[in-house]
């Protein structure tokens, strides 16, 4: 049966194609779906071009338009005087007997004057009576005629004809709209059905060119160019060796220039850097890709830095503790260097370092003379390939004598064979004798106390101020020591807890006992702090329990202390099982500090 088109008015169609070059021809229907019989009044086929004008048999079905110019595979007849064709297309119907009576599809391309004056070669060297009509920007593509291509023998077929006056000629395309490709097109395309593909034209891509020249330090913003020769479309992807930069692109005219994304990212090393080109779907071109540019990244020289010195008091008085912080930071942009430690120095003399930004340091004003001192913070690098050393400029810190007279109070104690025995005294007349020592039934460490009588303190400052009453505990030594190792015993193993009143006329005069060291005083007017001894750490252990360490550790806090008051508690010494026999003497110093 004979099928016929007619005429169609003119109108807008969005018909783009990704570039490629195949001859496009009517022909069989795929596998799946009939065809039309051939329309015996069409005077031939239709061959498709993209906007480069290559050959395309196919293409995505949101191209707008689809196709750039579709071309007569045929001359028109001489008798036919008309110069301008029109693309128009319509929905296969088996059930009419012509196809005349077919429905159109809604959008179409308006007719145009051929031959074309301008355009890509391939369309300007056809000769003057094949018929060529081109589509203009913006118009409709294949996705608005897909809803209506349901008829029951060809539901997803669509037929388009190139007219001039009353000739015609025609081609057949499948739409895909499923979510899969079916009868070998993929999903979202289209396809001139019994279209032949020709020998895929050559492409050639560039060697990359680089934003900035090799080498570079690591860090700096790069980006790589290249240039397609033989393709109007497609993409480009740039490479690190096998490790793609930055998001595909698309290729926009012949021989234009593609640029990657800008990286910081590359690592100091010679890198390969190449561009592929990826000829879209349905082109009659070939992939390509360029030649390596070899680029190399270098380490950056190390970056200058700045320290910076602040001192949380500028004036200190003995024995509170003195306390610094320093702030390294690059020169370039003013950001915080973490990769290194600081060094804290007094008048040239190191007090304390530390290895974590920001960084700080708390130390015992008791180290330091009287007087004024000079206190400066030097960074050292990680990596000195990274960033450069810097000093502080000096801070001033001034260090004045306790305001109270410290009290130094004797202890000793004793280890005969295979135990510990301690004893103390107040003075050289008054001794606490404490128990020998005892090894306990872990077998992990020797221990002794006894009651701590008569601690006093009698306030006779005007204006009932607060005080706070603090003990520092020394490291005990073995009378006659050689110096060994084992034979001295830490301050930390020494201990006072069980504080309580024995008699006080301080006015509020509440008290309570058994605070954790550093716990909170408001509420009593007399609060004491519990210091356990350590549990037997070594000599060389360079912390602050119990009643060790360098600076006093507070066992009671008088809100307001005018009066006299007096305490005792218990006082405990541990030792470590290595500890050699003999007498062990050390000094506990109470200290009263206004607060």
């Amino acid at each position: 049966m004979k099928r016929k088109f007619s005429a169609l008015a003119s109108g807008a169609v969005a018909l783009v194609l990704a570039g490629s070059s195949l001859a496009l021809t009517a022909g069989a229907a795929s596998a799946a779906n009939a065809s039309w019989e051939p329309d015996t009044n069409a005077q031939g086929t239709i061959t498709f071009y993209n906007a480069a004008g290559q050959i395309i048999t196919g293409g995505l079905l949101s191209d707008s338009p689809p196709w750039k110019y579709a071309a007569a595979s045929s001359a028109k007849s001489g008798s036919n005087a008309n110069t301008k064709a029109s693309m128009q297309w319509g929905i296969p119907d088996h059930n009419v007997a012509d196809t005349n009576g077919w429905s159109q599809v809604a959008g179409r391309v308006a007719s145009q004057t051929f031959p074309v004056a301008s355009g890509p070669s391939s369309i300007t060297g056809l000769a003057s009576n094949i018929p060529v009509s081109t589509a203009g920007a913006g118009e409709a593509n294949l996705s608005a005629s897909a809803g209506s291509l349901n008829d029951s023998l060809w539901p997803n077929q669509l037929q388009a004809k190139l007219v001039v006056g009353t000739e015609y000629w025609q081609a057949v395309i499948e739409i895909n709209t499923s979510g899969a490709t079916r009868n070998g097109i993929p999903a979202g395309q289209w396809r001139v059905l019994g279209a032949s593909t020709p020998t895929n034209a050559s492409t050639t891509t560039s060697t990359p060119t680089a934003s900035v020249a090799s080498p570079q330090v690591n860090g700096t913003s790069v980006t790589f160019s290249t240039t397609v020769t033989g393709a109007a479309s497609g993409t480009v992807k740039f490479f690190d060796g096998a490790t793609q930069i930055g998001a595909t692109k698309n290729v926009t005219s012949d021989g234009g220039t593609v640029t990657s994304d800008a990286t910081t990212s590359l690592s100091i090393a010679t890198h390969s850097i190449t561009a592929q080109y990826i000829a879209p779907d349905f082109a009659a071109i070939s992939g390509s890709t360029s030649s390596a540019l070899s680029y190399v990244i270098t380490k950056a020289p190390a970056a200058a830095t700045t320290t910076t010195l602040s001192l949380g008091s500028a004036s200190v008085q003995k024995p509170a503790a003195a306390t610094a912080t320093a702030v390294v930071t690059k020169n370039a942009d003013s950001s915080v260097v973490t990769a290194g430690s600081v060094t804290f120095k007094s008048d040239g003399n190191v007090i304390g370092t530390d290895s974590s930004s920001p960084y700080t340091l708390s130390y015992s004003s008791s180290n330091l003379s009287d007087g004024t001192h000079s206190i400066t913070a030097e960074f050292t690098p990680t990596d000195a390939t990274d960033f450069v050393a810097s000093t502080s400029g000096s801070s001033t810190l001034t260090v004045t004598a306790p305001a109270y007279t410290a009290s130094d109070n004797n202890i000793s104690t004793s280890i005969p064979a295979g135990t510990i025995v301690i004893t103390t005294s107040y003075t050289g007349a008054n001794t606490l004798a404490l128990p020998a020592m005892t090894l306990n039934a872990e077998a992990t460490e020797y221990s002794t106390s006894a009651t701590f009588d008569g601690i006093q303190v009698a306030d006779t400052r005007p204006g009932n101020l607060a005080y706070t009453l603090s003990a520092l505990a020394s490291d005990l030594t073995k009378t006659g020591s050689a110096g060994g190792v084992n034979e001295k015993i830490s301050g930390q193993n020494v201990g006072l807890t069980g504080i309580s009143k024995t008699s006080s006329n301080v006015t509020p005069n509440t008290f309570l006992g058994g605070v954790a060291s550093g716990g909170a005083t408001a509420g009593q007017n007399l609060t004491a702090f519990n210091n356990a001894a350590a549990a037997h750490v070594a000599a060389t252990d360079a912390g602050s329990a119990g009643l060790g360490g360098g600076s006093p550790h507070a066992i009671v806090h008088a809100n307001s202390g005018l009066g006299t008051s007096v305490f005792t508690g218990l006082l405990s010494i541990k030792a470590p099982t290595n500890t050699l026999n003999g007498t062990y003497t050390g000094t506990v110093t109470l200290t009263v500090v206004g607060s």
